[in-house]
């Protein structure tokens, strides 16, 4: 389904306010604009989804976001690449966690894959049917 095009004001139940409290300080704004937390937050509670995918889970921060702000959630899974992954892109060379979805471990919602080629090596029912797809990953070509 694609979302209309529609002004930040116009989400439901703008505006928002971010339960933040599960994410050290230095991680909240990393890779986002400001307001982008809230935007993307407001979209997934707008479906009311029991269940979302996101590839390119990297530290967990989004999973922690989403799953401490979204209360219909029940099942969410994070897909990422080894630590040692090399992407296509230089400039996200740095990016590749440490420790893939270690902000949202604490939450027994959350699922963790990690394979060598992120979602490239997922087959059909590895993920299982999601409500929402949140796409982060790997920005190269392949």
């Amino acid at each position: 389904m694609l979302l209309p095009m529609i002004q930040r004001t116009d989400l439901p139940g703008w505006p928002i306010d971010l339960n933040w409290s599960g994410i050290p300080t230095q991680h909240r704004n990393r890779f986002l604009n400001p307001g982008e937390a809230e935007v993307l937050v407001a979209l997934v509670r707008s479906v009311n989804p029991t269940s979302m995918v996101e590839f390119g889970a990297n530290n967990g921060r989004t999973a922690r976001l989403i799953l401490d702000n979204v209360a219909s959630l029940q099942r969410y899974v994070g897909v990422e690449v080894p630590h040692g992954y090399v992407t296509d892109k230089d400039v996200q060379r740095a990016e590749v966690p440490e420790r893939p979805g270690q902000l949202a471990f604490a939450d027994p919602r959350f699922r963790l894959l990690v394979s060598g080629r992120g979602s490239h090596d997922l087959q059909a029912g590895d993920i299982g049917a999601v409500d929402v797809a949140f796409i982060d990953g790997d920005h190269g070509r392949q």
